[in-house]
């Protein structure tokens, strides 16, 4: 039997690749082993280890630092492959609000540091160097890769590898395709639908990608300059459970949620959500007294947080996104469960450019994107919108409407909650693949395809 060694680089993989077991059917024609950064050992109070061989490994500094160094030279030198990259850079490098570090004890430093920062990649990236830093790196990783020394010496057959494209990991075992003993290949699964025009293009490619649907497929070609080839599209185990009908035994031990509500969604990306949500309530008041407003913060929402005390208590924070969540390294995963629970009994859907436009969609929900300009200088609602390569067909989606004006959003919520959605949406289709509950089996398919 043939050997496999899934690596689960992240808690939130865990959540969307071990608790929804992806592998069930792969287990069945391989022998397959989770190989785990050692910060993840509490996994082993998560699911039961002795099933399969499992692996904790730990990268040093070094290689941590180059893989960033590399993806930053790219993220760089290739700014006109997507809008995305561009917006990535103001974001990650921005150094012109002292406000923004408040937390640094000498704001004034860290602004110099990041210009230099800035000024050293922009002049790497566009010479020589960054071709002879690529291969250097990779024979570095080569020398001191945890993960290449426990598949070289267990002789795996497979790496397969839930990613974002830009991670240590991701960074390894691409540039460490086609020099593994066994002839062992390379298989990224693809985790969001950003990723691939949003992160970097990676410096290497693993044999294959599996992607979430012909939009990141198109993503992998014409941003990553991956081979159509090379490409599979097997949607997400996120999304598999979406399409079966809520258990109602399971229901009564579900938090109560009111009757009739609209659920505010948050980003990850940070803007004045508190103020936009007191509008919403005043709209839901004057125009809709029978309903309730529900607040779902991003569970990572990026350096700032909401706080409780600024929010009326008129509006209800999400009693799901706790409700038998886990917290694995630090991260709170929200209970996959509950997201059908969640959105299917909302009757209008109000956030940002996040994947709960594509859950709302799947479950036909009418979703009001905001994308105004607030006047933030780094990321505005507006940018989060214009500037993300993977929203340029949200547009198109059935349920989907954008509001570019803050004075707009009374009109729009009224517009939209009254439209009828089509029950079929081929832009979804492309978005997603519709068969995300097989992915199972569809993972299987694909390294049979491999392996052949």
């Amino acid at each position: 039997m043939k050997k496999i060694a899934l690596i689960i680089s992240n808690p939130i993989y865990i959540r969307n690749y071990i608790l929804s077991k992806s592998y069930k059917d792969l287990i069945e024609n391989y022998k397959l082993s989770i190989l785990f950064p050692k910060e993840l050992n509490s996994i082993e109070n998560i699911y039961d280890c002795k099933i399969y061989n499992n692996y904790f490994y730990k990268y040093p500094k070094i290689l941590k630092n180059l893989a960033q160094f590399n993806n930053d030279l790219s993220l760089f030198s290739n700014q006109e492959k997507s809008p995305d990259f561009s917006f990535r850079i103001k974001r990650k490098f921005n150094f012109k609000k002292l406000s923004q570090y408040k937390s640094y004890k000498n704001g004034y430093i860290y602004r110099i540091k990041v210009f230099l920062k800035i000024l050293i990649l922009n002049i790497i990236s566009k010479s020589f160097l960054t071709k002879y830093i690529n291969s250097l790196s990779r024979i570095i990783f080569n020398k001191l890769s945890p993960i290449q020394k426990i598949v070289n010496e267990d002789l795996f057959d497979f790496i397969i590898c839930p990613s974002s494209a830009a991670g240590t990991e991701e960074f390894d075992i691409s540039s460490s395709t086609n020099f593994l003993s066994n002839n062992c290949k390379t298989v990224l699964l693809i985790d969001n639908w950003d990723n691939l025009s949003s992160k970097y293009v990676m410096c290497f490619k693993p044999n294959h990608i599996a992607v979430w649907g012909e939009q990141t497929k198109f993503h992998a070609i014409s941003i990553q300059n991956i081979l159509p080839k090379n490409i599979t599209v097997i949607g997400t185990p996120r999304f598999a459970k979406y399409k079966k009908n809520i258990d109602k035994k399971l229901i009564t031990n579900y938090p109560k949620l009111p009757e009739n509500y609209f659920l505010f969604c948050g980003t990850q990306t940070y803007f004045d959500e508190e103020k936009l949500l007191s509008n919403i309530l005043k709209i839901i008041k004057n125009n809709f007294p029978n309903y309730q407003l529900i607040y779902r913060p991003h569970p990572w929402r990026e350096s700032f947080s909401t706080k409780r005390e600024k929010i009326s208590k008129e509006i209800i924070l999400d009693p799901t996104l706790n409700f038998k969540s886990q917290n694995i390294g630090g991260l709170n995963l929200p209970n996959l469960d509950l997201y059908n629970y969640i959105i299917s009994n909302s009757k209008l859907i109000i956030g940002g450019t996040t994947s709960m436009v594509v859950e709302s969609s799947i479950f036909r929900k009418p979703y009001l994107l905001v994308a105004y300009d607030d006047g933030n200088p780094i990321q505005s609602p507006y940018e989060c919108f214009i500037r993300r390569e993977h929203q340029k067909l949200t547009p198109l989606l059935n349920n989907v409407e954008i509001c570019f004006e803050y004075e707009e959003i009374n009109n729009k919520m009224n517009n939209l909650i009254s439209k009828k959605i089509p029950k079929n949406d081929k832009v979804l289709d492309f978005i997603i693949s519709n068969e995300c509950e097989k992915y199972s089996k569809n993972l299987l398919n694909l390294i049979s395809k491999l392996d052949k």
